[in-house]
């Protein structure tokens, strides 16, 4: 169980520096001074997981915590560096314009009164029967559909 956990795990933080490295080459624009020094940090974090995972060699563990030393420092070293400027222009919100309400006068609906819908109604509103007109219940389903 140990050496799958192992594996396992390995492969999850190679899929995470994967992931880093993907976003870095995708926004190189925002790291443009540091994005080759960092593809470099998570190249050798990457190399590190993936020696670590051939531990059971000793000479690869090894190996690889010096990889992963190194990339740690590496991205450290650039955590700590200046902040990058944006390139792009800061967006100034333009000044709303106020609007008032005129309330204008609402018709109030006219009552349509309730049996007067109820005739109306040809077919169940449950089954789609067709229904009786004199009828309050529907012949299939039983619904009822008058008062």
């Amino acid at each position: 169980i140990g050496f799958a956990l192992m594996f396992a795990g390995s492969a999850v933080e190679m899929g995470a520096w994967e992931n880093l490295k993907m976003f870095i080459v995708e926004n190189r624009e925002k790291f443009p001074k540091m994005g080759n020094e960092a593809i470099d940090g998570v190249e050798k974090l990457k190399s590190g997981a993936l020696l670590w995972v051939l531990g059971f060699l000793i000479v690869p563990i090894v190996i690889g915590w010096i990889f992963q030393l190194i990339g740690y420092f590496t991205l450290g070293k650039i955590a700590e560096g200046e902040p990058v400027i944006s390139k792009q222009p800061v967006l100034v919100s333009e000044p709303q314009p106020t609007y008032t309400l005129a309330l204008a006068p609402v018709a109030t609906p006219t009552q349509v009164l309730v049996q007067e819908v109820a005739d109306l109604i040809k077919f169940c509103p449950l089954c789609g029967a067709k229904l009786n007109m004199s009828g309050k219940y529907c012949g299939e389903c039983g619904t009822q559909v008058r008062d």
